[in-house]
């Protein structure tokens, strides 16, 4: 039973190691490196594409929500006490 419970906590634990987020792809052991290195220009344009067109509509949306003013809201003066 104790071997049972430190394999599984054991296997927890190592679940937890390694790279996080998306892996990169080695370069080829054999074959054409050029067109490797192709691909991976190919994915950087996609990628740097990508980022630029996420920043461009987070900018748009910002300019566009600080030009809104909001009507719903109004102010009341503060209720003044009354001398007995």
């Amino acid at each position: 039973m104790k071997r049972i419970l430190l394999t599984v906590v054991a296997l927890s634990l190592l679940a937890g190691c390694g790279l996080r987020g998306p892996l990169d792809r080695p370069p080829p052991m054999w074959g054409d490196r050029t067109k490797y290195d192709q691909e991976q220009a190919a994915e950087r344009e996609r990628k740097h594409h990508h980022d630029a067109r996420a920043s461009s509509t987070a900018t748009t949306t910002d300019a566009t929500a600080d030009t809104t003013t909001d009507t719903t809201t109004t102010t009341t003066p503060a209720p003044t006490p009354n001398p007995q």
